[in-house]
């Protein structure tokens, strides 16, 4: 039985033939499902010629309006998509696709069937990791230890890694917030200086802090922004930070708090 969209749902559709009176498409996610979209739901605007406004071979971000099961028909709409939808779907559409070439690689280099290979991994979708190509980055973002609760072969696992560091590409995680102080001493600044490069010097010493930045904002606030290997390293050091914020502080009688940013 072939797979039909809901109504409602957003898909990918490939123009396949303009005519007069609309335009027939094929649903990229769904096979060779074809789908037809209605002049009147080309544009809000009023369309003179449609083959300036649809042209075969290119994808476009639609809206499923109806659907007949029994013909396995299907209606769309291009008109009906709103901007934030279009780029989510968009977005969507990338990472499945990213996703797809680095599941071949995997099967490939594991030797085993594709589908059997995501058949494997399907049930995590959606529990530990949010698509496919989550399972790929969450390894480099957050540590290999979030394969740990996968019960799957290690050789799979160990394969996850390998190809995730090779082919994803991670921004280095910036983590930020304001810190304050308040002293009545007269040497007060400086003690704000001793306190912040103790705490600067500690937090540079963990091995995958990948650099630490204080910008001075003013009337004793200043901006933090700790770079980490991966988010979860990163709110590690903040946290430590902080402690040693605070100790240091309280060893000078120095008032001291911190806004998340």
């Amino acid at each position: 039985m072939v797979e039909l969209p809901k109504v409602n749902s957003i898909v990918i559709a490939t123009a396949k033939k303009v005519l007069e009176h609309g335009a027939y498409f094929t649903l990229d996610e769904y096979g060779s499902l074809e789908a037809y979209m209605p002049i009147g739901e080309v544009s809000s605007s009023r369309i003179v010629d449609i083959e300036d406004a649809i042209k075969v071979g290119k994808k476009y971000v639609c809206k499923v309006i109806r659907v007949d099961p029994s013909r396995s028909y299907v209606d769309i709409s291009l008109k009906r998509v709103t901007e934030q939808e279009r780029r989510k779907k968009l977005i969507e559409w990338k990472r499945n696709q990213r996703a797809e070439k680095l599941i071949e690689m995997l099967a490939n280099k594991i030797k085993i069937d594709k589908q059997s290979l995501m058949k494997k991994l399907s049930s995590y979708i959606g529990n530990y990791f949010e698509d496919y190509l989550a399972l790929f980055e969450k390894p480099i973002k957050e540590g290999s230890e979030v394969l740990d609760n996968l019960d799957i072969d290690p050789n799979i696992k160990n394969s996850i890694i390998e190809i995730a560091k090779e082919y994803i590409r991670i921004p280095i995680p910036e983590l930020k917030e304001e810190v304050s102080f308040f002293s009545l001493a007269k040497d007060g600044i400086n003690q704000i200086k001793e306190i912040l490069n103790h705490a600067y010097n500690e937090i540079l010493s963990i091995q995958e802090i990948k650099g630490i930045e204080i910008s001075y904002l003013g009337a004793t606030r200043f901006l933090v922004r700790i770079q980490a290997s991966n988010y979860k390293i990163g709110e590690i050091a903040k946290e430590k930070f902080n402690t040693i914020l605070d100790e240091k502080s309280k060893a000078l009688g120095v008032s001291f708090s911190f806004k998340e940013l």
